[in-house]
């Protein structure tokens, strides 16, 4: 059940909204986690131009400190966190511009589908209320989906899955695979 009162409930952030950069949004409501270990704790954001979207911590932490100015990178590369094309190290790489593309599509389509490119899942869910986005994108690694992306397993932005599609990248270069530091570790910037 979503909740008027919380935690960042009423706070103010930027977030990154692809096709139309930065937007400011205020957190609306939160959802605390369900007893799943796949139901994380969400909080709905409203943007400015009345539309909205669920963010998970991660997220909504990340678009906090871009209001801020705090915002860090803590990837490896320390690439953009949302992107709309993909870099040039990756053009030619036919799983990764099979990919890409097709959860371009997906996102951009709006409708519910749940398609494999690749060996690749790519999910998009509609949601019944409509005044806080139109659905969610899920696009799921194959393999070892689980240590490079949130929610269960999926990459849930543009962002997030270049990331990954850089680190596969990497990985048939160097033969090593770079894993993110775990939730609440230090990490030495």
């Amino acid at each position: 059940e979503w909740l008027a009162e919380g935690k960042y409930v009423g706070e103010e952030l930027l977030r990154q909204v692809e096709g139309h950069g930065e937007m400011h949004a205020v957190v609306r409501l939160y959802l605390p986690p369900g007893e799943a270990e796949d139901e994380p704790a969400l909080w709905r954001i409203e943007h400015d131009d009345g539309d909205g979207e669920d963010l998970e911590e991660n997220e909504l932490l990340e678009a906090i400190a871009r209001r801020s100015g705090t915002l860090v990178s803590a990837t490896k590369h320390a690439r953009p966190l949302h992107v709309a094309a993909l870099a040039e190290e990756l053009r030619s790489d036919a799983e990764a511009v099979a990919v890409f593309e097709a959860a371009q599509r997906v996102k951009k389509a709006k409708q519910n589908v749940d398609l494999e490119v690749a060996g690749w899942r790519i999910v998009y869910k509609q949601r019944g209320d409509k005044s806080h986005g139109f659905g969610d994108l899920y696009v799921y690694e194959p393999g070892e989906a689980t240590v490079n992306c949130n929610h269960g397993g999926a990459c849930r932005s543009m962002g997030s899955l270049h990331e990954v599609l850089l680190q596969r990248a990497d990985a048939k270069r160097t033969g090593e695979r770079w894993k993110p530091p775990l939730l609440g570790s230090e990490v030495e910037v």
